[in-house]
Protein backbone atom coordinates (compact mmCIF):
# COMPACT_ATOMS: atom_id res chain seq x y z
CA UNK A 1 0.00 0.00 0.00
CA UNK A 2 1.60 3.40 -1.08
CA UNK A 3 4.23 1.56 -2.11
CA UNK A 4 4.71 -0.26 1.02
CA UNK A 5 4.08 -4.13 1.51
CA UNK A 6 1.20 -5.19 3.84
CA UNK A 7 0.92 -8.08 5.56
CA UNK A 8 -2.40 -8.47 7.58
CA UNK A 9 -3.76 -11.84 6.61
CA UNK A 10 -7.73 -10.45 7.07
CA UNK A 11 -9.49 -8.08 5.29
CA UNK A 12 -11.63 -7.12 8.68
CA UNK A 13 -11.51 -7.33 12.36
CA UNK A 14 -14.55 -7.40 14.59
CA UNK A 15 -13.26 -6.34 18.18
CA UNK A 16 -14.94 -8.26 21.36
CA UNK A 17 -17.23 -4.89 21.80
CA UNK A 18 -18.40 -4.97 18.13
CA UNK A 19 -16.32 -2.29 16.48
CA UNK A 20 -14.83 -3.30 12.94
CA UNK A 21 -11.89 -1.93 11.65
CA UNK A 22 -10.84 -2.54 7.89
CA UNK A 23 -7.36 -4.17 7.42
CA UNK A 24 -7.14 -4.85 4.11
CA UNK A 25 -8.80 -3.43 1.10
CA UNK A 26 -10.85 -5.85 -1.09
CA UNK A 27 -8.46 -6.11 -4.07
CA UNK A 28 -5.74 -6.80 -1.31
CA UNK A 29 -5.39 -10.56 -0.70
CA UNK A 30 -4.35 -11.78 2.49
CA UNK A 31 -3.01 -15.14 3.61
CA UNK A 32 -6.09 -16.10 5.62
CA UNK A 33 -7.18 -19.41 4.17
CA UNK A 34 -4.59 -21.59 4.10
CA UNK A 35 -5.20 -21.96 0.60
CA UNK A 36 -3.89 -19.75 -2.10
CA UNK A 37 -6.81 -19.55 -4.45
CA UNK A 38 -9.73 -19.71 -1.92
CA UNK A 39 -7.38 -16.83 -0.36
CA UNK A 40 -7.53 -15.01 -3.78
CA UNK A 41 -11.15 -14.75 -4.17
CA UNK A 42 -12.18 -14.55 -0.60
CA UNK A 43 -12.73 -12.07 2.02
CA UNK A 44 -11.56 -12.64 5.53
CA UNK A 45 -12.81 -11.20 8.48
CA UNK A 46 -10.88 -12.29 12.03
CA UNK A 47 -12.45 -11.77 15.58
CA UNK A 48 -10.66 -10.47 18.32
CA UNK A 49 -10.83 -12.76 20.87
CA UNK A 50 -9.64 -16.43 21.76
CA UNK A 51 -12.75 -18.02 20.82
CA UNK A 52 -10.89 -21.52 20.70
CA UNK A 53 -13.08 -23.22 23.32
CA UNK A 54 -15.81 -20.49 23.58
CA UNK A 55 -18.57 -18.45 21.50
CA UNK A 56 -18.54 -14.67 20.58
CA UNK A 57 -21.06 -13.34 22.28
CA UNK A 58 -24.91 -11.77 19.89
CA UNK A 59 -23.22 -8.34 19.50
CA UNK A 60 -19.91 -9.48 18.48
CA UNK A 61 -21.56 -12.26 16.16
CA UNK A 62 -24.32 -8.96 15.24
CA UNK A 63 -21.70 -6.39 13.93
CA UNK A 64 -19.85 -9.27 12.00
CA UNK A 65 -23.46 -10.71 10.09
CA UNK A 66 -24.23 -6.30 9.63
CA UNK A 67 -20.71 -6.16 7.77
CA UNK A 68 -21.54 -9.03 5.48
CA UNK A 69 -24.88 -7.31 4.96
CA UNK A 70 -23.98 -4.12 4.40
CA UNK A 71 -20.56 -5.15 2.17
CA UNK A 72 -21.11 -8.39 1.01
CA UNK A 73 -24.73 -8.79 0.48
CA UNK A 74 -24.17 -10.42 -3.03
CA UNK A 75 -22.83 -13.49 -0.63
CA UNK A 76 -24.64 -16.14 -0.18
CA UNK A 77 -25.22 -17.63 3.38
CA UNK A 78 -23.97 -21.35 1.91
CA UNK A 79 -20.70 -19.31 0.63
CA UNK A 80 -19.89 -18.63 4.64
CA UNK A 81 -16.87 -20.48 5.43
CA UNK A 82 -14.71 -20.81 8.59
CA UNK A 83 -10.92 -21.30 7.98
CA UNK A 84 -11.38 -25.10 9.20
CA UNK A 85 -13.40 -25.49 6.46
CA UNK A 86 -11.03 -24.66 3.62
CA UNK A 87 -8.09 -25.56 4.81
CA UNK A 88 -5.83 -27.56 2.57
CA UNK A 89 -2.82 -27.76 4.04
CA UNK A 90 -3.38 -29.19 7.31
CA UNK A 91 -6.34 -29.69 10.25
CA UNK A 92 -6.64 -26.47 12.14
CA UNK A 93 -9.18 -25.40 15.13
CA UNK A 94 -9.71 -21.94 13.28
CA UNK A 95 -11.98 -19.88 14.02
CA UNK A 96 -13.22 -22.21 17.53
CA UNK A 97 -13.84 -25.82 18.31
CA UNK A 98 -17.55 -24.42 18.70
CA UNK A 99 -18.25 -22.83 15.15
CA UNK A 100 -19.17 -25.84 13.48
CA UNK A 101 -22.63 -27.98 14.82
CA UNK A 102 -21.86 -31.45 15.89
CA UNK A 103 -23.70 -33.83 17.15
CA UNK A 104 -26.56 -32.15 19.27
CA UNK A 105 -24.55 -28.75 19.86
CA UNK A 106 -25.75 -25.88 17.69
CA UNK A 107 -22.03 -24.01 16.49
CA UNK A 108 -21.41 -20.61 16.50
CA UNK A 109 -21.38 -20.71 12.61
CA UNK A 110 -25.24 -21.37 12.80
CA UNK A 111 -26.02 -18.66 15.09
CA UNK A 112 -23.70 -16.23 12.46
CA UNK A 113 -25.58 -17.14 9.81
CA UNK A 114 -29.18 -16.58 12.33
CA UNK A 115 -27.91 -12.96 12.12
CA UNK A 116 -27.56 -12.10 8.69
Amino acid sequence: RDGKQVFWPYHWIVRINGDIEQLLYENETGWHAGDWNVNCRSIAIVFDNNYMNSRPDDKVLEAAAELIRSKYSYISKERIYGHREVRTLGPTSCPSNLFLSKDNYRGWKEDLLTFI
